[in-house]
């Protein structure tokens, strides 16, 4: 999944760059997932 950061100026009149963040929600496997 991607998570879209849009641009800001935060309280202290710094301005951040629009940024993405991708993570996983769920690992994905192939076939049956092994149990050890």
């Amino acid at each position: 999944a991607a998570l879209w950061i849009a641009p800001y100026i935060d309280n202290q009149d710094v301005y951040h760059q629009p940024s993405s963040v991708f993570f996983v929600i769920k690992p994905s496997a192939w076939g049956k997932p092994r149990i050890n």
